[in-house]
């Protein structure tokens, strides 16, 4: 995200995911993201620690020639290259995963992004998508406010608030989805900092769902 701000505060989507856990004791041989696109478009994936020890990053980009519309879109990797050298990060919940949609001639606002929240797995897929979760990280302790609306309404359906939460640490937003109509949302983040003169930040993350993940 490329964030909208103030001074020298910022607000960074680091992770995009459907909610849901084929976490494991172990670390598996290979890490898999299983994502949905409304139409075959060129993506970027981009996987972070949440809380960065080693400074893991992992980034690669798909060309639209490899996605397809719907849910046959996987990307995968093995661990034993890096992640299985790096004695603390050995646990899939430790990491975060953004699919970054990208559409050559669009002009988005500054704080604008498309996403295709991502199943990250090892193992066994998931039938449905019954939710989601979005993790935010800013740099000094904030507060924050978010509303998820249907693409073209402006009656939120999901909505809530943090009156304080860690600069640095990840911040969740987690999305009930059941009975959710198919199609794309809009997730707006603001941040606000706690201390001192108060500085915002704001995120737009435009994303499809679809219930069905296979």
């Amino acid at each position: 995200m490329q964030p909208e701000t103030s001074g020298t505060f910022s607000v960074d989507l680091i992770s995009a995911q459907v909610l849901y856990d084929d976490a494991t004791s172990n670390l598996p041989d290979q890490l898999r993201l299983r994502f949905c696109l409304e139409q075959p478009t060129e993506t970027e994936v981009s996987v972070r620690e949440l809380l960065p020890y080693y400074r893991y990053a992992m980034d690669a980009t798909l060309p639209k020639s490899r996605s397809h519309r719907g849910w046959d879109n996987v990307f995968e990797w093995p661990t034993s290259e890096v992640l299985q050298h790096l004695p603390d990060l050995q646990q899939m919940k430790k990491l975060g995963v953004v699919v970054r949609l990208i559409t050559p001639g669009t002009d988005e606002p500054v704080a604008s992004e498309t996403v295709a929240p991502a199943i990250f797995y090892y193992s066994t897929l998931p039938t449905s998508v019954t939710g989601y979760v979005f993790k935010f990280v800013a740099p000094r302790d904030f507060r924050a406010q978010y509303e998820i609306l249907p693409e073209g309404k402006d009656k939120p359906v999901f909505s809530g608030a943090s009156a304080g939460s860690a600069g640095g640490v990840p911040y969740a937003v987690n999305w009930d989805s059941k009975g959710a109509a198919e199609g794309y949302y809009t997730l707006i983040f603001h941040a606000y900092t706690l201390a001192g003169k108060e500085k915002q930040a704001k995120g737009i993350v435009r994303f499809y769902h679809s219930g069905l993940a296979r």
